[in-house]
């Protein structure tokens, strides 16, 4: 019987029937290792045919919204078989929220009670490769099972990316630690197929039936377009109060006028007369690379580049009336300016300013 040591302390196998991890053995202090000891799944495996389901979904809400779509696992400990569901949820561009208010969410929940348990999730990234996200992180870290993301989820081959959770501990995973290897693959040795990477076995998945219940529990989400804007400055109405690099106050008050924009845009320049001047000798590169960035961050976010320049444009009191979802987009684009540089010198904040002011007439 194998032990672990970690952090001075030994650890002891304990098998629960669905996972094989290892619990601390009092009275005893070693040290021999600094590396967590590592939990494995021995529950059943998750049929090939109901991935292909999951995957064909996410597919599917791909081409009619070009946005996420979320599927729950489920776990029966008894049959140890795996079952997935599309329940009620909200989605826009790379956010998606489970619709726990929806009438059909309870009801639905109530096809797994008994034996069946919560045990991951899987979800997809749009066009984006497979990563886990903090969101991501924060929302799996008590929900014990496998966590799977779908990357390019359009392409013949899917970009996929797994960790799985139990007992407080998150970690990444081989894929085939929990599903079975398609027929393609049964050929494979098994002392071989942990060293496969997921895509190689799980990333070709043949476009099947899934249950035409999922469809009508995905809905999009609307966006709030600018109805606010101010003719005269192009911005949206809301206080915003400018400071410089010091902390300083430039102007202050409510909806600009275009004075208050020139007198502010005035002070910037003088404080970053240097960085500007610099950027101003490479003026049609630093239309190229905010045209490209623009793109890029429409299109990760999976919505088009006005709504994204509306969106990066809405002061942050304005923003306060958002969804949680619409506030989380609102976050991730308005921090999506600070790297943007031409050689090496940081591209001036009015300049993207103008820039997405333009973009968003």
């Amino acid at each position: 019987m194998k032990h672990i040591a970690f952090k001075n302390k030994l650890y002891q196998p304990v098998n629960t029937g669905l996972f094989r991890h290892f619990v601390e053995v009092p009275d005893i202090e070693i040290f021999v290792s600094d590396k967590q000891p590592p939990f494995y799944w021995e529950g059943g495996k998750i049929p090939f045919q109901l991935w292909a389901q999951v995957v064909s979904f996410m597919k599917w809400t791909q081409r009619k919204f070009k946005a996420e779509a979320h599927c729950t696992l489920f776990y029966n400990t008894v049959t140890k078989e795996w079952a997935a569901w599309a329940f009620p949820q909200k989605t826009m561009g790379m956010t998606v929220a489970l619709d726990t208010t929806d009438e059909r969410y309870r009801e639905d929940r109530k096809r797994f009670n008994g034996d069946w348990i919560m045990a991951g999730s899987v979800h997809h990234h749009c066009t984006s490769k497979a990563f886990q996200s903090s969101t991501d992180s924060a929302d799996e870290m008590d929900k014990e099972g496998i966590h799977v993301t779908v990357g390019e989820v359009l392409d013949e081959i899917v970009n996929l990316h797994a960790r799985k959770v139990f007992n407080g501990t998150m970690c990444e995973c081989q894929m085939t630690e929990f599903f079975e290897f398609p027929d393609w693959a049964q050929n494979v040795p098994k002392h071989l197929r942990g060293s496969l990477e997921p895509d190689d076995v799980l990333g070709l998945v043949p476009e099947v039936e899934f249950p035409k219940e999922w469809e009508s529990r995905i809905s999009e989400r609307s966006f709030p377009t600018a109805s606010s804007t101010s003719e005269k400055t192009g911005r949206n109405s809301g206080t915003f109060n400018p400071s410089d690099r010091n902390g300083r106050t430039l102007v202050g008050g409510t909806n600009w006028t275009s004075k208050d924009y020139e007198a502010f845009q005035a002070q910037q320049n003088a404080y970053e007369k240097q960085r500007v001047e610099a950027i101003k000798r490479n003026i049609p590169q630093m239309e190229k690379i905010l045209d490209d960035w623009a793109l890029t961050v429409a299109d990760h976010h999976g919505i088009d580049i006005k709504t994204m320049a509306e969106l990066w444009l809405m002061p942050a009191d304005e923003a306060k009336e958002l969804t949680q979802v619409e506030q989380q987009l609102f976050t991730s684009i308005s921090a999506m300016y600070k790297n943007l540089t031409i050689d090496k010198v940081r591209i001036p904040m009015l300049s993207i300013v103008d820039h997405m002011r333009n973009l968003a007439k």
